[in-house]
C-alpha cells in the first residue's frame, strides 16, 4: 500500500466517521426525546423488556436517584440497561435498544391498567366493608361494666 492509498483511505474515512458521528448524536435526541414524552406522563411506574437483537438484554425505564450538592434527593426516571443510563452505552446497544421503545410503551400501559384495576378492586372491598363500631370510652373504676357493654352489643347483632 502506497503513502498516496493510505492518505486517501485516512481521508475516506474521515468523510464516514463524521456522518456515523453526526448519526449517532440523533439516536441520542430520539433517546432523549423519549425519555421525556415518558416522564411527562408521568406514570410512576418502572418497566423492564428485552431489546430483541440482543440477547438476554434488557432495557428498564426506572426511577434513578441522585443527591444534590445542597444534600436535597433528586429523583429522576431514565432508560438504562443495568445500572447504566441508556444514553451511556455503546453505539451499538442504543441502535438496538431503539427496537424496544414501543415495547417500554405497551409494558407501561399494560402496567398502568394493572394497577387502575387493583385500585378499583380495593375500593369495592373498603366500600364493600361494614363501618366499624366504635365503643366509646367511658372512664370507669370497673372495666367490667364496659366489657359486658360490648358483650351485649355483640349478641344484639
Amino acid at each position: 500500500m502506497t503513502q498516496v492509498n493510505l492518505s486517501r483511505l485516512l481521508s475516506e474515512l474521515a468523510d464516514t466517521a463524521s456522518v456515523l458521528n453526526r448519526e449517532s448524536d440523533t439516536i441520542n435526541d430520539i433517546i432523549e426525546r423519549f425519555e421525556e414524552s415518558l416522564r411527562k406522563l408521568n406514570v410512576g411506574l418502572g418497566v423492564s423488556v428485552l431489546i430483541p437483537s440482543l440477547d438476554e438484554v434488557r432495557l428498564s425505564w426506572q426511577k434513578i436517584c441522585a443527591t444534590k450538592k445542597d444534600g436535597q434527593l433528586e429523583v429522576d426516571w431514565h432508560l438504562a440497561i443495568g445500572n447504566s443510563a441508556l444514553s451511556e452505552q455503546t453505539r451499538d446497544c442504543r441502535i438496538a435498544a431503539l427496537e424496544a421503545f414501543p415495547e417500554v410503551v405497551s409494558e407501561l400501559k399494560r402496567e398502568a391498567e394493572d394497577r387502575i384495576a387493583r385500585i378499583e378492586k380495593a375500593k369495592k372491598i373498603v366500600a364493600a366493608k361494614p363501618p366499624v363500631r366504635l365503643v366509646p370510652f367511658r372512664p370507669t373504676s370497673d372495666f367490667a361494666d364496659l366489657a359486658n357493654e360490648v358483650m351485649r352489643d355483640k349478641k344484639n347483632k
